[in-house]
């Protein structure tokens, strides 16, 4: 939800109610996640160890660095719950809104016209079109079933250290058992979770079989699309969630050509 306030009316509010916001006309929250990352540090200066910095490249080459601290740091992501709360309170004399954020102290204008729109909107306007929640580094391997055949395309992760402590990652790509060209299956996976509906709408319906499935292993668990035709146009599809969603026919036969210039077939 993205708005724009037509102004500030005060700053530090102590009476809610002269604006209709001790109790709002309307409220409206905002339920989402935010990815953040969280940064585990263990203190090594007892032991005079230095800690390991790593590099990682998906672009055919290696890369490292190094640094010392007495301190070694992990990166860890972690998906955040929040919520966001508008409350709406009387009209002034010019017809704007007086809103405030819940909690805040702050009060605010919004106009009729942005308010109308955030209340009288479908919820599905503020979906996420995205058909996958996950990114390329989440994902160990892929499973894709086309035309009848699954084939499993691998991401391997090697990382070595040198005797300096520097620690290179490097990423390459197997089909069985062997390693293949490391662009071509990379955009592979980047077609797989790069995916984006064009629309989606509870009201959807599945017309045809299942033209490919790809199935996205992580260590969370793992995630499966199926796309099928719908029109002359685009895709049907559900997002992790089960919303029916429509792709973009384009979108998807890139993925297909994608996954068939890895395997040798085009």
């Amino acid at each position: 939800m993205n708005t724009v306030y037509g102004g500030m009316e005060e700053y530090n509010c102590s009476d809610m109610s002269q604006y209709g916001l001790a109790e709002p006309a309307a409220t409206v929250r905002v339920h989402y996640t935010e990815e953040q990352t969280v940064e585990d540090s263990e203190d090594t200066s007892d032991s005079g160890e230095s800690s390991d910095s790593s590099a990682s490249s998906d672009s055919g080459d290696t890369s490292s660095s190094s640094s010392s601290s007495s301190e070694s740091e992990e990166e860890t992501t972690v998906t955040v719950e929040k919520d966001l709360v508008l409350l709406v309170g009387n009209q002034n004399e010019e017809g704007n809104y007086y809103v405030t954020m819940e909690g805040s102290k702050e009060v605010h204008t919004l106009s009729e016209d942005t308010v109308d729109s955030i209340l009288n909107t479908e919820i599905s306007s503020y979906w996420d079109l995205a058909v996958s929640p996950v990114t390329v580094s989440d994902i160990t391997s892929l499973d894709v079933t086309y035309q009848g055949q699954t084939n499993t395309i691998v991401r391997n992760t090697e990382e070595t250290t040198d005797e300096d402590g520097n620690t290179t990652q490097t990423i390459t790509y197997t089909w069985n058992g062997e390693e293949v060209d490391k662009t071509e299956a990379s955009t592979l996976y980047s077609a797989a979770t790069s995916m984006s509906a064009q629309s989606k709408d509870r009201s959807l319906e599945k017309t045809g079989e299942d033209e490919i499935v790809v199935v996205m292993h992580t260590a969370d668990g793992d995630y499966t699309v199926s796309y099928s035709p719908y029109d002359s146009s685009f895709y049907y599809a559900e997002d992790l969630q089960g919303v029916p969603s429509l792709i973009n026919k384009n979108n998807v036969n890139n993925l297909i050509d994608a996954y068939l210039t890895v395997i040798g077939e085009k």
